[in-house]
Order: C-alpha cells, then structure tokens, then sequence
C-alpha cells in the first residue's frame, strides 16, 4: 500500500500530472489571449485559461486526461534526451572500453551554478534540438539499464535510490520542460496576441518562468548525478561481491 502511494504521488502526480497540466494551461493560456479582441492584464488572462476548463465537469475530465497525455511525452521526451546525450558524448578509453557520458558533464555543466541556471532554459531547447538533429537512430538513444549488474543482496538499497532520487528528478526536469512551454506561451502571446496588453505583470511573469525553469532543471541534474553516482558505487560493490 505505502508504495502504490509513493508511486501515486511523486511517481504520476509530481512527474507526470503537473508539468502536463502546465503544458496544457500553456495553450489554453495563447487560446484566450489570440480569441481575444480587447487587450487585457496578464493576471485576467491568466485566470481566463484557467476557467476554460473548471466547468462544466466533462472539461475537468479532459483537462485530467490532456495533463495526463502531456506528461507521459515529456517523460519520453526527457528520457531520450538523457539517452542521446550518454551516447553523443561517449569517450572511448583503453581499460574500460566505450564510456558513456554521465548528464552532469555535458555542455555547460562545468559554469558557476547561477549561470547553468540561467542558461538553464536555452540548454534544454538545445538538448532537444539535438536528439531531433543529431539522434542517428533509437538504439543509439536508447538508455542503458544497470539494474542486472545489481546483486541481489542490494536490490532493496538499489529500489530506495530509484524511489528516492529518480522520481524528484523526473519531477524537477518535467516541470522545467514545461515551464519553457509556458515561457513560450506567454512571449508569443505578448508579442503577438491581441488579447495581452503588455506590461510589467508581463516582465514579472516571463522572468519568474525563466528563473524557475532553470532553477528546476539545474535541480534535475543534481539529483540524476547523485542517483547515478550512486547507481555506479552499487555496481562496483556488486562486481567486488561477485568475485569473492
């Protein structure tokens, strides 16, 4: 029961449910300012997006089954991303053959902490860019499991990391993915919407999406480096045990 409530709420809810449920604001947020014919505050429009889907009750079901939807590709999406930047940046070493490059070493990850935040945004665009241009083929974005190098012994430890790391970080990359989306939405919506007045509550507005975006997917990073650090000392302990 504890783990089908664990599961429940960070492993759909947090990772799955709420960054979906920001992509889908995200469009219902340019629907109202493009149908729009009087140019309004930012605070009106964004209360606006909201009741489009409060009533009546079949449109909170669809909004539930949209985020839904949403969430589960951006969870692919981040999934593939993590694939292709572990094999794009693959080193080649003499002793231990073909290395996958951990996320936390690829592009920008080695500023000060403040600018991987702020750059935070840009990165991701970039990283998606990337596996759409650059990605050769499925094998080769594919993620590389480490469950079977686990010993038995430590399966329980393995599946505490998995609970305790992954979800979070799914989590903190989800919502920054979505957050970009929103990012997106809003400017586009400024720019060109007749419904959007421009105006201060737009700069607040677009700078916070930014901050936290960033802020969020930094976080991710964090948590998939310590996970994986982790992941690789288990490995390393299990191969020890087995030779013994």
């Amino acid at each position: 029961m504890k783990d089908i409530v664990s599961k429940l709420t960070f492993g759909f809810l947090m990772a799955q449910f709420v960054p979906g449920a920001i992509v889908v604001y995200s469009i219902s947020f340019a629907y109202v300012t493009f149908t729009g014919s009087v140019p309004q505050a930012i605070s009106v429009a964004a209360s606006q997006a909201l009741d489009v889907w409060m009533s009546p009750l079949r449109q909170v079901f669809i909004f539930v089954a949209l985020a839904t939807g949403a969430g589960m590709a951006i969870h692919g999406l981040h999934w593939a991303v993590l694939g292709f930047l572990e094999s794009h940046y693959a080193e080649d070493t003499e002793n231990e053959g073909r290395r996958l490059k951990p996320v936390a070493e690829t592009f920008w990850h080695d500023k000060m902490l403040i600018l991987q935040i702020l750059l935070g945004p840009i990165k991701i665009v970039l990283e998606v860019l990337a596996l759409l241009f650059l990605g050769r083929n499925i094998r080769q974005i594919a993620i590389e499991e480490n469950v079977w190098e686990i010993d038995k012994s430590k399966m329980e430890a393995f599946q505490f990391l998995e609970e305790f790391y992954l979800h979070f970080a799914q989590f903190y990359a989800h919502t920054s993915y979505a957050l970009v989306g929103l990012f997106l939405s809003v400017t586009v919506s400024t720019l060109l919407s007749p419904g959007l007045a421009f105006g201060a509550g737009c700069v607040v507005a677009l700078t916070a999406i930014w901050v936290v975006s960033g802020f969020f997917f930094i976080i991710s990073r964090i948590q998939l480096a310590s996970l994986f650090k982790a992941e690789r000392a288990m490995c390393r302990a299990s191969e020890r045990a087995s030779d013994e």
